[in-house]
């Protein structure tokens, strides 16, 4: 019984903590928002290699499960919904643990679009379930066009499931685009965030 119960803790420790947040733990997050059972922070972490790198944490109750929350996640018609602020958004299923997902960003001008490919894989562990993803070089919904593409994001969606509610967590690390002013992008990217999110409870909340 006790090297079950061990082995359940270590790999709940696996699947909520990545080398960065373990690495950077003494780094405290700043909390930019906070309302209706919401949290936005944020933080600078230095990845491998000494990269400077900006950590968004987005938390927030969600009064539904983890199969439902998952299900939003990958649908492509809900994702619409939910993402807001996006031009465009696609999601490819590959399998039952495994989806791709697509979105066009819009910024203001003079800025242009940038599009980002995620690849996602989804892990349990009791009560927790984690979607870890990684941006990915892919033509599949961009074939023949011209935008630019992010890259090097990685984060993690962490659903921890209660009696009536789940705690819905989401993690994104992403190296500045030295193109993009960090006084144009703060603002759009904390606003934007803010709403979408919220939109995302609605939609999972009014299944």
């Amino acid at each position: 019984m006790l090297i079950v119960f061990t082995v359940s803790l270590l790999l709940r420790w696996l699947l909520f903590n990545s080398p960065e947040s373990t690495k950077n733990e003494e780094e405290t997050f700043s909390i930019i928002k906070k309302e209706k059972q919401m949290e936005l922070a944020e933080r600078w972490i230095h990845l491998d290699g000494n990269i400077s790198s900006r950590e968004i944490r987005m938390v927030m109750m969600v009064s539904a499960g983890h199969s439902r929350i998952l299900e939003v996640l990958r649908d492509e018609e809900k994702g619409k919904q939910w993402n807001i602020n996006a031009k465009r958004f696609h999601v490819e299923n590959k399998d039952a643990l495994s989806w791709l997902s697509f979105v066009e960003y819009q910024f203001p001008f003079p800025l242009s679009n940038r599009g980002c490919y995620l690849n996602h894989q989804a892990q349990f562990a009791g009560n927790l379930t984690v979607v870890r993803f990684t941006s990915g070089e892919s033509d599949l919904f961009t074939k023949g066009q011209k935008l630019d593409i992010i890259n090097g994001i990685q984060g993690k969606w962490v659903i921890e499931e209660f009696d009536d509610f789940s705690r819905l967590s989401y993690h994104v690390i992403s190296v500045p685009d030295r193109s993009l002013p960090k006084w144009v992008v703060d603002p759009i990217v904390r606003k934007n965030l803010w709403a979408t999110m919220e939109r995302l409870k609605t939609t999972i909340e009014s299944i």
